[in-house]
């Protein structure tokens, strides 16, 4: 049977996947044992959409996914995070007023990171954080060269946070695209 799968996150040789839009798992390729994590409590409706990060919290050596999910008609956010550890779900309030780009964020420095824009305006590109630790929200300053991106698209290069920017000219024009590449070197230092 055909399944849809998207890759949530991999950390220190466990891989998050979401099948069929609808089930996560935690794998490990090298046991082959796989765990169907619990039901979050809310799901999504046709009508939303579902955004997701994964993640390893030091402080207390626990796996945590994140779940957040959009209401296209309110707008309204919800976020819940997930406790390898506890096999429980719990509410993390305050995801700041903004659209993530992509499904799935970028874990560097302990934190979880979704590029985003503002509801109002497309344009208004930045990253916003989730540290696992604290479970507060932060926003990743990011250079002067994405102010005309097209698209930005986070990952991880290295140890280090990475951003690779579309630009497009002319949209519908497919030779008059550029790409660019954006490491930050050092955490949190911009200039780096």
């Amino acid at each position: 049977r055909d399944q849809s799968v998207l890759l949530v996150g991999c950390c220190n040789g466990l891989i998050c996947i979401l099948l069929d839009e609808q089930d996560l798992y935690l794998w490990n390729p090298c046991t082959r044992q796989s765990r169907k994590l619990s039901d979050p409590g809310f799901t999504g409706n046709s009508r939303s959409f579902n955004f997701y990060g994964f993640g390893y919290n030091e402080s207390n050596n626990d796996y945590n996914v994140v779940l957040g999910s959009i209401s296209s008609v309110e707008r309204k956010i919800e976020v819940v995070i997930y406790s390898l550890k506890t096999d429980s779900w719990s509410m993390i309030d305050n995801f700041p007023t903004c659209l993530p780009w992509l499904e799935t964020g970028a874990f560097v420095s302990g934190k979880l990171h979704w590029a985003v824009s503002s509801c109002v305006c497309d344009c208004d590109a930045r990253v916003v954080s989730l540290d696992l630790v604290r479970l507060e929200y932060g926003e990743v300053r990011l250079p002067g060269c994405v102010e005309d991106a097209s698209v930005l698209t986070l990952g991880v290069l290295g140890k280090c946070l990475c951003v690779s920017i579309l630009y497009c000219d002319q949209p519908n024009v497919i030779w008059k695209k550029n790409v660019g590449l954006w490491v930050m070197m050092e955490y949190g230092v911009v200039e780096s």
